[in-house]
């Protein structure tokens, strides 16, 4: 099975291939799919990577800022420092 979809950097295919998913299917029915499969920081980054600025609804950037706090508290959180 091919994860290219979950790599940080893709290219120009791979970019052209998301944006046309997320135009066929809609908005909602993407943001669905990512709930169902607990996909949701994934998905975000992949959009705002393939979908021009002004065709993302802002809640992918909200999404993402969102994911980035938690894992911002998380990391800092005293439990999960590594001891070197």
């Amino acid at each position: 099975m091919n994860y290219w979809c979950l790599e940080e950097e893709r290219n120009e295919d791979e970019r052209h291939w998301i944006l046309s998913i997320s135009q066929e299917i809609g908005n909602d029915s993407v943001y669905q799919v990512a709930v169902n499969n607990k996909v949701i920081p994934m998905t975000a980054h992949g959009l705002m990577e393939s979908v021009p600025f002004d065709e993302l609804p802002g809640l992918w950037y909200r999404l993402t800022a969102m994911w980035r706090r938690s894992l911002a508290f998380f990391c800092r959180a005293e439990w999960c420092m590594v001891a070197v």
